[in-house]
């Protein structure tokens, strides 16, 4: 899904998400050819975007990664909000 990869560096992955473009991705490999696409920053802007209005794809198709990429946010929001107001 998203994460290190085997060979211990990170690798956006794009499973949960309906599409790789607007409106489920605001940079992604559809709308944008550049560094940024495939940064951490990046990642958790789109994982924010969808968890807000809670449109990952939940499909067969997904294969579990959008209640994954769902549970993850709702797990550690709470502490990085909190953070944030420090």
């Amino acid at each position: 899904m998203t994460g290190k990869n085997d060979h211990g560096f990170w690798e956006r992955g794009y499973r949960g998400y309906k599409s790789r473009g607007a409106p489920d991705l605001y940079h992604g490999l559809a709308d944008w050819d550049d560094v940024a696409t495939n940064t951490v920053n990046e990642e958790f802007a789109d994982m924010f975007m969808n968890w807000i209005f809670n449109s990952f794809e939940y499909s067969s198709r997904a294969k579990g990664a959008e209640t994954a990429r769902y549970k993850w946010m709702t797990t550690n929001i709470a502490e990085w909000i909190g953070r944030a107001g420090r």
